[in-house]
């Protein structure tokens, strides 16, 4: 059996704990720098942030105090809350868990702010709307956009801090944006998954959308089938009540006249005639 010399053991012992180390700096390193499931994460949060303020432009964001128990508001922070009661809100995130907030709170912490919807517009038409709507729905399309744009600049960055950069997205207004930390994924063995990310959010992107364009013909044709039917009530409550004055009033006029009968003594026949021959005893 071969036996290790002390020397040799312990320069064996030095080496292995010495790539231990190694490997472990370099963990350290890929996770400061970004991970293909935190990059993943923050697409979702992002892309669902910008879903909820498109719905709040189309159905509108009522204030804390109006909403009902049982619905859900998301801070800046992108934590979640219920209303479990009137003027109390609660969250399990991490953080929260002990923390109620009232109604004043959530108004101030709201990451979409207090708004009234295109839908809730009265006295038009469906179809004096869809201008509004279909330019609200070109605005989620860029700023999806320009979120995976983003995405795609963030990949081939380096560091743990965002980097401003610079973005023009065809067909959409552009600008300066900061990259996301957790999508840095320059280090040569991260290609693949950079690559990945970059067809991930376009997946999720594209998949957002149709179900927004499926949601928003659905909401338009309800609209348009409600208001229909308000101004259907509406015009044949006016039919009724111009209807009601020429009936009324003939009404009238023979409820007048059938009472004016029994002031007449006979009847203009009967009253020529010769009374009939009293009978003999």
């Amino acid at each position: 059996m071969k036996t290790w010399s002390r020397p040799l053991l312990g320069l064996f012992l030095s080496s292995l704990m010495l790539s231990v180390m190694v490997g472990s700096a370099g963990a350290q390193s890929e996770e400061d720098i970004g991970s293909a499931s935190d990059c993943r994460a923050t697409v979702n949060a992002e892309l669902a942030k910008e879903q909820r303020l498109y719905r709040s432009v189309l159905f509108g964001h009522l204030a804390a105090e109006q909403a009902l128990p049982g619905e859900v508001r998301y801070d800046q922070g992108g934590n979640t809350w219920i209303k479990v009661a009137e003027n109390k809100w609660k969250s399990v995130a991490k953080g929260f868990s002990e923390t109620d907030w009232t109604d004043p709170q959530m108004d101030d912490q709201d990451e979409v702010e207090i708004r009234r919807g295109i839908f809730e517009t009265r006295r038009v038409l469906t179809s004096e709307l869809l201008p509004y709507l279909t330019q609200s729905f070109r605005a989620l399309q860029c700023r999806s956009d320009v979120i995976c744009e983003t995405v795609r600049n963030s990949v081939g960055m380096t560091g743990k801090d965002p980097q401003e950069i610079e973005l023009n997205v065809p067909g959409c207004i552009g600008g300066k944006r900061k990259t996301y930390a957790s999508c840095h994924l320059a280090e040569q063995k991260m290609k693949l998954e950079a690559s990945d990310e970059l067809t991930y959010c376009r997946n999720i992107e594209e998949d957002m959308l149709q179900r927004e364009m499926d949601l928003l013909k659905f909401a338009v044709e309800y609209d348009a089938a409600s208001r229909s039917l308000l101004q259907l009530a509406g015009n044949f409550d006016l039919f009724l009540q111009e209807f009601r004055w020429p009936v009324m009033h003939s009404l009238r006029q023979a409820t007048g006249l059938i009472g004016s009968l029994t002031r007449i003594p006979c009847f203009a026949a009967s009253c020529d005639e010769s009374p009939l021959p009293t009978p003999a005893p």
